[in-house]
């Protein structure tokens, strides 16, 4: 790819007790499909989960092959509680660049849900790897 092409936005929303050791193989697996696609002209963007889970095992695949990393945290209120499904939505409309939104939901994973349900709202493309 040239440098002159707009780089390929991937989004990511996950699980946040998915393990690198259980769950590792099939996120790498499925990213590894964009860096096939797109080499290194990818930006990276997921919720930057303060529990780790998929956010961080996905930043660090996607830092082994020099994607630029677009964390978005949410906001926290003055009582603790996150704002996520804000979140949620400033990760779906930040970037006007080609977008795909790839999930790792669980069975408990609310905020990939509204992850889901806000990149549909957006018209961006999702595909689910089901963790479990």
């Amino acid at each position: 790819m040239s440098s002159q092409e707009l780089p390929f936005v991937l989004l990511v929303s996950g699980w946040r007790h998915a393990t690198r050791v259980g769950h590792g193989p099939i996120i790498y697996g499925a990213l590894e499909r964009i860096a096939l696609a797109f080499g290194h002209n990818v930006i990276l963007r997921h919720g930057k989960s303060p529990y780790g889970g998929v956010d961080e095992i996905a930043e660090e695949i996607g830092r082994l092959w020099g994607w630029a990393i677009d964390a978005v945290p949410a906001e926290v209120t003055i009582g603790g509680r996150f704002l996520g499904s804000a979140r949620n939505r400033r990760m779906c409309e930040k970037f006007p660049y080609p977008k795909q939104l790839y999930a790792f939901p669980h069975a408990t994973s609310r905020g990939t849900t509204d992850c889901i349900r806000w990149a549909k709202t957006f018209g961006i493309p999702v595909e689910e790897f089901q963790l479990t």
